[in-house]
């Protein structure tokens, strides 16, 4: 592995991780694998959300936890600023999934028409009222 300081971190080389790699081609970056078998965030298996790649799943974990993030924040009366770049990556990510998938009990409630910045949007997308206290 290459010592020193990157501009940003790629993890897995599929052809999300390839895609990432080659917008940032001009910067330090470095790219991880998951496992020391390319290509095996590729792998599909069964999950509660249906048959997804583990990176899909990856993914999903990851809108999970930065709503979660807001809720938290929300609840505990704390600044609940996310970061803009991951905003606007989840909610896209979320834009792309089943629906039917996502919005059943246990998920996202259906969404709230809001208007606001892409943080307020997101969180009404996921079925919360942004003006929540």
């Amino acid at each position: 592995m290459t010592e020193g300081r990157y501009e940003a971190v790629i993890v897995g080389g599929g052809i999300a991780g390839l895609t990432a790699g080659w917008t940032l081609r001009d910067r330090k970056i470095l790219v991880l694998e998951a496992t020391d078998r390319p290509g095996a965030l590729q792998i599909v298996f069964t999950s509660s959300m249906g048959e997804v790649t583990l990176d899909q799943y990856v993914g999903s974990m990851c809108a999970d936890t930065l709503v979660h993030t807001w809720d938290v924040a929300r609840g505990a009366g704390v600044d609940d600023r996310l970061d803009p770049g991951a905003v606007r990556w989840v909610h896209a990510e979320l834009a792309t999934r089943d629906q039917s998938v996502i919005r059943k009990p246990g998920r996202y409630d259906d969404p709230l028409s809001v208007d606001g910045d892409d943080q307020t949007r997101l969180i009404a997308y996921t079925g919360r009222n942004p003006a929540w206290t």
